[in-house]
Protein backbone atom coordinates (compact mmCIF):
# COMPACT_ATOMS: atom_id res chain seq x y z
CA UNK A 1 0.00 0.00 0.00
CA UNK A 2 0.87 3.16 -1.03
CA UNK A 3 -0.02 6.60 0.83
CA UNK A 4 0.08 9.91 -1.78
CA UNK A 5 0.83 13.63 -0.69
CA UNK A 6 -0.16 16.35 -2.27
CA UNK A 7 0.62 19.84 -1.06
CA UNK A 8 -0.54 23.05 -2.33
CA UNK A 9 -0.68 26.93 -0.64
CA UNK A 10 -3.08 29.26 -0.53
CA UNK A 11 -4.44 32.50 0.50
CA UNK A 12 -7.68 33.15 2.00
CA UNK A 13 -9.44 35.42 4.81
CA UNK A 14 -11.47 34.51 7.75
CA UNK A 15 -12.69 35.32 11.18
CA UNK A 16 -14.27 34.16 14.13
CA UNK A 17 -17.60 34.97 15.22
CA UNK A 18 -17.40 34.16 18.76
CA UNK A 19 -13.21 34.28 19.71
CA UNK A 20 -12.99 34.42 22.95
CA UNK A 21 -16.26 35.93 23.68
CA UNK A 22 -16.07 38.50 21.22
CA UNK A 23 -16.03 38.76 16.84
CA UNK A 24 -12.52 38.79 15.81
CA UNK A 25 -11.64 40.83 13.12
CA UNK A 26 -11.53 39.03 9.66
CA UNK A 27 -7.79 38.52 8.73
CA UNK A 28 -5.68 36.70 5.68
CA UNK A 29 -3.58 33.81 5.99
CA UNK A 30 -1.54 31.43 3.71
CA UNK A 31 -2.99 28.29 4.24
CA UNK A 32 -1.23 25.54 3.26
CA UNK A 33 -3.07 21.97 3.00
CA UNK A 34 -1.54 18.21 2.64
CA UNK A 35 -4.07 15.82 1.27
CA UNK A 36 -3.31 11.71 1.64
CA UNK A 37 -4.71 9.67 -0.20
CA UNK A 38 -4.15 5.76 -0.06
CA UNK A 39 -3.50 3.42 -2.82
CA UNK A 40 -3.35 -0.01 -3.04
CA UNK A 41 -2.35 -1.00 -6.70
CA UNK A 42 -0.07 1.10 -9.30
CA UNK A 43 -1.01 1.46 -13.27
CA UNK A 44 1.40 -0.36 -15.57
CA UNK A 45 2.90 2.98 -15.95
CA UNK A 46 3.95 2.43 -12.21
CA UNK A 47 2.30 5.41 -10.08
CA UNK A 48 -1.09 5.57 -8.69
CA UNK A 49 -2.64 8.32 -8.80
CA UNK A 50 -1.24 11.22 -11.15
CA UNK A 51 -0.20 13.73 -8.87
CA UNK A 52 -1.53 16.62 -11.07
CA UNK A 53 -4.70 15.22 -11.29
CA UNK A 54 -4.70 15.72 -7.17
CA UNK A 55 -3.35 18.88 -7.63
CA UNK A 56 -5.55 20.22 -10.18
CA UNK A 57 -8.96 19.44 -8.26
CA UNK A 58 -7.61 21.15 -5.14
CA UNK A 59 -6.80 23.97 -7.47
CA UNK A 60 -10.02 23.63 -8.28
CA UNK A 61 -11.93 23.68 -4.95
CA UNK A 62 -10.13 25.58 -2.51
CA UNK A 63 -11.01 29.48 -2.11
CA UNK A 64 -7.92 31.06 -3.76
CA UNK A 65 -8.61 34.92 -2.40
CA UNK A 66 -11.51 34.91 -1.05
CA UNK A 67 -12.89 35.23 2.38
CA UNK A 68 -14.06 31.93 3.93
CA UNK A 69 -17.00 33.20 6.22
CA UNK A 70 -18.47 34.63 2.61
CA UNK A 71 -17.83 31.39 0.91
CA UNK A 72 -19.54 29.13 3.60
CA UNK A 73 -21.88 28.29 5.84
CA UNK A 74 -20.26 26.93 8.77
CA UNK A 75 -17.70 28.82 11.24
CA UNK A 76 -15.13 29.21 9.42
CA UNK A 77 -12.25 27.72 11.83
CA UNK A 78 -9.25 26.24 10.38
CA UNK A 79 -10.48 22.94 12.23
CA UNK A 80 -13.81 23.33 10.19
CA UNK A 81 -12.13 24.00 7.09
CA UNK A 82 -10.09 21.12 7.01
CA UNK A 83 -13.12 19.15 7.47
CA UNK A 84 -15.06 20.42 4.30
CA UNK A 85 -11.93 19.91 2.65
CA UNK A 86 -11.33 16.21 3.23
CA UNK A 87 -15.22 15.22 2.04
CA UNK A 88 -14.31 17.64 -1.06
CA UNK A 89 -11.76 15.48 -1.43
CA UNK A 90 -13.82 12.50 -0.45
CA UNK A 91 -15.79 12.76 -3.49
CA UNK A 92 -13.73 12.39 -6.25
CA UNK A 93 -10.59 10.58 -4.59
CA UNK A 94 -12.43 7.90 -2.35
CA UNK A 95 -9.42 6.77 -0.53
CA UNK A 96 -8.45 9.81 1.41
CA UNK A 97 -6.74 9.39 4.60
CA UNK A 98 -6.25 13.11 5.92
CA UNK A 99 -6.64 16.24 5.12
CA UNK A 100 -3.54 18.41 6.97
CA UNK A 101 -4.07 22.15 7.02
CA UNK A 102 -2.04 24.70 8.16
CA UNK A 103 -2.67 28.14 8.95
CA UNK A 104 0.85 29.43 9.29
CA UNK A 105 4.22 27.45 9.56
CA UNK A 106 3.23 26.70 13.50
CA UNK A 107 -0.58 25.76 13.71
CA UNK A 108 -2.75 23.07 12.09
CA UNK A 109 -5.62 20.99 12.13
CA UNK A 110 -5.84 17.49 10.91
CA UNK A 111 -9.02 15.51 9.87
CA UNK A 112 -9.64 12.11 9.61
CA UNK A 113 -12.26 9.93 9.89
CA UNK A 114 -10.82 7.08 12.14
CA UNK A 115 -8.38 8.29 14.69
CA UNK A 116 -7.08 11.39 16.01
CA UNK A 117 -4.13 13.04 15.42
CA UNK A 118 -1.63 15.84 16.26
CA UNK A 119 0.14 18.07 14.28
Amino acid sequence: MWILRVKRTFKARHFLPLYKGKKEKSHPHKFSVEVEIECKELSKEGYGIDFFEIENYLKEILPEGKDLNDEFKFIASTENFAKWIYYKVKEKFPDVKRVILWENPRFCAIYREDENETC
